[in-house]
C-alpha cells in the first residue's frame, strides 16, 4: 500500500490503512481525526458564516436605520415622560417613604382596602408607622394610580370564597366590617356581585 494511505495505530503503533477504524493488529479503535469528522466541519462552517455575517452586516449602525416618523414621535414622547417622571417619595419624610414602599409590598402580596392598608401600616401589630405617615403613603399610592380599590375588593372576595363558604350578605359584611377588610359598602357590594355566582 502507498504510504499516503497509511496511519499509525494509536494503541499498538502498527501501520494500518488510513480508512481502518479498528486496528487489525490489536483491535483498538482508531477514529477519524477530529478535523475530518462531520460535526467538526459543520461547526467550522457555522462559525465562518457567523464571522462573514458580522462583517457584512456591521456597516449599518442602529442610528443609521430609517424609522417611521410615528415611531420617532412616540419614542420622543416616551423619553420626555421618563424624564418628567417624578419620584413620589421625593417630598416625603423617611418614615413616609418607607411606609409607601411597605404599602406597595403589601398590595403585591394580598388584597387590601385603603383603610385596611393604612391600619396595617400604622398598627402596633403591623408596621407601627404613625397614622399620618401611613395616610400620606397610601394617598400617594392612590394618586399615582398604583392601586384599584375595586379590584382589591374583588380579589379579597374571591380569596374568601376560595377558602370558606359565605352567603352574599356575609361576604359583603366581612369585606366592609371594621374588624374585617374595611372596604366601603359600594366596593364590597360590587366585588361580591362580580365574584359570587
Amino acid at each position: 500500500m502507498a504510504s499516503g494511505k497509511m496511519k499509525t495505530c494509536k494503541h499498538c503503533g502498527a501501520e494500518i490503512a488510513a480508512s481502518a477504524k479498528i486496528c487489525p493488529n490489536c483491535g483498538g479503535k482508531n477514529p477519524k481525526p477530529i478535523y475530518k469528522r462531520v460535526w467538526f466541519i459543520i461547526l467550522c462552517i457555522l462559525v465562518l458564516v457567523g464571522i462573514i455575517g458580522a462583517f457584512a452586516g456591521g456597516g449599518e449602525d442602529a442610528s443609521d436605520i430609517k424609522v417611521n416618523d410615528d415611531t420617532e414621535v412616540e419614542t420622543t414622547i416616551a423619553e420626555e415622560n421618563e424624564t418628567e417622571a417624578v419620584d413620589p417619595t421625593a417630598d416625603m419624610t423617611t418614615s413616609q417613604a418607607n411606609a409607601y414602599r411597605a404599602g406597595l409590598n403589601y398590595l403585591d402580596l394580598m388584597a387590601f382596602s385603603k383603610e385596611g392598608l393604612i391600619k396595617q401600616l400604622s398598627s402596633d401589630y403591623g408596621d407601627g408607622y404613625d397614622r399620618e405617615d401611613a395616610e400620606v403613603a397610601v394617598n400617594a399610592i392612590e394618586e399615582n394610580n398604583l392601586v384599584d380599590w375595586d379590584e382589591e375588593a374583588k380579589e379579597a372576595a374571591q380569596n374568601y370564597l376560595d377558602t370558606m363558604p359565605f352567603s352574599k350578605d356575609e361576604l359583603i359584611q366581612q369585606l366592609e366590617s371594621e374588624y374585617g377588610d374595611n372596604f366601603t359598602h359600594e366596593q364590597a357590594v360590587k366585588a361580591v356581585e362580580e365574584v359570587y355566582q
